[in-house]
C-alpha cells in the first residue's frame, strides 16, 4: 500500500450475515482526494462506509485503511452519519455533541486542555460556537448537521467521511454545509461523501464512484447521462 493511499480494497465482498450487499469491490482512495459516492437506495453505499470504518467484517477480499486493518485505521477518520440516526430527544447541547467526537490520537490521550482547544477550533470553523449551548432538539437541520461535522473534526482526523450531509436541508442550509466542505478541502483534507445531490459539489469532486452491489468509477459524462435517463439513483 503506497504512502499516499489511505484506503485500499481488493476483491472485497461484505454484507450482513448471509446477505451479501457488496461484491468484488476494488477501490483506492488517495490522500487529498474528494470522492463523491452515488448510487441507488439499497445499493450498498452505507455498507461500503461501514466496511471501511471496520463496523462490518468483509466476507472476502482484503482491505487496508491508513496502512492497517480498518479497526485501527478508523481512529484517524472523522465520520458524519445520516442526521436521522440521531435521537433529537437526547438531553444534550450542540457543544456536547461536538465533545463526543474527542478521542485519543495515535493511541495517546491528549490533555484536557488540548481536547478543549480542539473542540473549540472545530466549533469555530463550522459556525457552531454561536449556538453551542442550545439543546439539539431546538436546532434546525442545518445547525444539527454543522454540529455533526464539528464532532467529526474535533479529533483532527486525516480523513472525513460523510453520509448524505445535505439530505433534507433547504438550499440555504445546504450551501452552508457545502461552504464548510470547501474549507476543509482547501486545507487538503481527504473527503469521501455519499450524496444523492451532486449540485454544488460535482465540480469540486476529484472522483465520482457509483455503488450498486459493486463499485465503479464514473465520469461526469456518465453522471449526466444517468441523470437524463433517471438512472443516477
Amino acid at each position: 500500500m503506497e504512502e499516499n493511499t489511505l484506503v485500499s480494497m481488493s476483491g472485497v465482498s461484505s454484507g450482513y450475515g448471509r446477505v451479501q450487499v457488496l461484491r468484488d469491490v476494488n477501490l483506492e482512495l488517495h490522500k487529498g482526494d474528494f470522492m463523491a459516492v452515488v448510487g441507488p437506495n439499497g445499493g450498498g453505499k452505507t455498507t461500503l462506509f461501514r466496511t471501511i470504518l471496520g463496523l462490518i467484517e468483509p466476507s472476502a477480499g482484503t482491505i487496508e485503511v491508513m496502512g492497517g486493518p480498518p479497526s485501527k485505521g478508523c481512529r484517524k477518520i472523522g465520520y458524519v452519519p445520516q442526521s436521522g440516526t440521531f435521537d433529537r430527544k437526547y438531553p444534550a447541547s450542540a457543544e456536547d455533541v461536538v465533545m463526543m467526537g474527542l478521542r485519543p490520537r495515535q493511541g495517546i490521550l491528549p490533555s484536557g486542555r488540548d481536547l478543549r482547544e480542539s473542540a473549540e477550533r472545530a466549533m469555530e470553523r463550522t459556525g457552531v460556537t454561536e449556538f453551542r449551548d442550545q439543546r439539539i432538539g431546538d436546532l434546525s437541520g442545518g445547525q444539527l448537521q454543522r454540529a455533526f461535522i464539528a464532532r467529526a473534526l474535533a479529533s483532527e482526523p486525516e480523513m472525513l467521511m460523510l453520509d448524505e450531509p445535505t439530505a433534507s436541508l433547504d438550499p440555504e442550509m445546504r450551501a452552508g454545509v457545502c461552504s464548510i466542505l470547501s474549507e476543509v478541502l482547501s486545507e487538503g483534507m481527504t473527503v469521501m461523501m455519499i450524496t444523492h445531490d451532486l449540485e454544488g459539489i460535482e465540480d469540486r469532486a476529484d472522483r465520482i464512484i457509483r455503488v450498486n452491489r459493486t463499485v465503479r468509477e464514473v465520469s461526469r459524462g456518465d453522471i449526466h447521462a444517468m441523470e437524463c435517463g433517471g438512472g443516477l439513483l
